[in-house]
């Protein structure tokens, strides 16, 4: 059964923000992944996950967590996108009251981010689209504002044209990602150097 992790409704004293992407989360991740790949090595991801994870902060974390995971899915960048696709639960209905537990679906949004763009990961072949349904599919149960901004820096004009058609898609959390993510500044993320220079 596909799941994530129960957290808190919002930032608590006694609950570090890094602590969502924890040994629960890692476990919950990993079996969803084996729901969609049977092959997968869960235990192995686990251990080499958390091994190396108890210093690092909540950004740090999902990084972490997308380049581990990396190791264990195929080499191919679109089959392990595919993979990590087939392992969400279903889209949020609404978010009130959701808090902080999906920021579960953080460590995938690094993925894309991380691997998403190059085609060196993806056996020579244009990621740019299954890289684009991905972040699409992620910001309907979290936010890909994040791993979107390489796109919005390396492939400007091909980016904004997909947003600009989800500017009237159906799903309010897509919309809103049209927005937050085309802003120049947004915390915990690079800045658009060209929305700087032409805003």
């Amino acid at each position: 059964m596909l799941r994530i992790l129960d957290a808190p409704k919002s930032i608590q004293k006694g609950y570090p923000l890094k602590n969502v992407p924890g040994s629960e989360a890692v476990n919950y991740l990993s079996n969803n992944i084996s729901y969609a790949h049977p092959e997968f090595r869960i235990k192995e991801f686990q251990k080499a996950v958390l091994d190396n994870m108890q210093s690092l902060e909540f950004m740090d974390r999902g990084v972490h967590i997308a380049r581990v995971l990396r190791r264990f899915l195929p080499d191919k960048y679109e089959k392990a996108i595919r993979i990590t696709l087939a392992s969400l639960t279903p889209p949020n209905a609404e978010t009130e009251g959701l808090g902080l537990a999906v920021l579960f679906y953080h460590p995938h949004g690094c993925f894309v981010s991380e691997y998403g763009l190059d085609k060196i990961h993806n056996d020579g072949d244009d990621p740019f689209d299954i890289s684009m349904k991905a972040q699409y599919e992620l910001t309907r149960r979290n936010t890909s504002e994040f791993s979107i901004r390489p796109f919005l820096i390396h492939e400007q004009k091909r980016t904004l044209s997909i947003l600009k058609k989800w500017i009237n898609d159906p799903d309010p959390q897509v919309r809103r990602l049209c927005s937050e993510s085309t802003r120049s500044r947004l915390p915990w993320a690079p800045r658009i150097p060209a929305f700087l220079k032409y805003p």
